[in-house]
């Protein structure tokens, strides 16, 4: 009877163990990698490296735990991965994807020069690389940093400006309305002072003359009347 208890104790350990282990371990999803095609050019991929045991479930794996859509074999070892087929107008026959892959040798690895490319499974509908569309995309990210100006009132000193700042732009152009009146106000009042100043001097200056002329005038009038009165 103990044994029996003890028997069923050590059952319902391990099975209360199994589940608690099913539980805290994460569900695995299985990936299906679907093959597109070969290719004779593999823009945008980003190579992977090489490696001695290459096969198609190897890159595939390895481009899965970066999580992209596409993944490409190259030569018999190269890897390479990415989110986007290559153009659809670098596609060629399969046949010229004829070397077999090294840790797989049942199955191609692309070419000398071409690429044997597959989609991961992680996407099912994939894209193909546009260089039209890559340029039309950056075209539109280049309109919309364009140059859109806000103004902007700035009082400074009492003169009013007016800034135009240009977003997306490294420089901001300022147009100051009224600073060119403002230095001409200025200098009128700078041309006035010095005009007042020199008034203010010539009048001194002759006011100093005339006392001159007329201090010169006493002296000689009492020399000659000295002269007059000593003869």
């Amino acid at each position: 009877m103990f044994h029996t208890t003890k028997s069923f104790t050590m059952r319902s350990a391990l099975a209360a163990s199994a589940l608690l282990l099913s539980i805290s371990l994460p569900a695995t999803h299985a990936y299906t990698e679907e093959y597109n095609g070969c290719y004779s050019d593999s823009t945008p991929l980003k190579d992977q490296g090489t490696y001695t045991y290459q096969s198609d479930g190897y890159c595939q794996k390895l481009c899965l735990k970066g999580n992209y859509a596409v993944f490409a074999l190259h030569n018999g070892q190269d890897c390479l991965c990415g989110n986007l087929l290559p153009a659809s107008s670098a596609k060629v026959d399969d046949s010229k994807c004829n070397v077999a892959c090294a840790g797989w040798p049942s199955v191609n690895c692309g070419g000398s020069n071409t690429y044997s490319v597959y989609l991961t499974g992680m996407e099912d509908d994939v894209d193909n690389y546009s260089a039209s569309s890559t340029s039309t995309s950056s075209s539109e990210s280049e309109t919309s940093t364009s140059s859109t100006q806000e103004a902007h009132v700035v009082t400074s000193s009492g003169t009013t400006q007016t800034v135009y700042a240009t977003s997306g732009a490294d420089t901001a152009s300022a147009t100051a309305e009224g600073a060119t009146e403002a230095s001409q106000k200025k200098g009128s009042s700078a041309n006035t002072a010095a005009i007042a100043a020199g008034v203010v001097v010539g009048v001194v200056g002759a006011c100093a003359l005339a006392g001159a002329g007329f201090f010169l005038w006493r002296f000689k009038n009492r020399k000659s009347q000295y002269r007059r009165s000593v003869g």
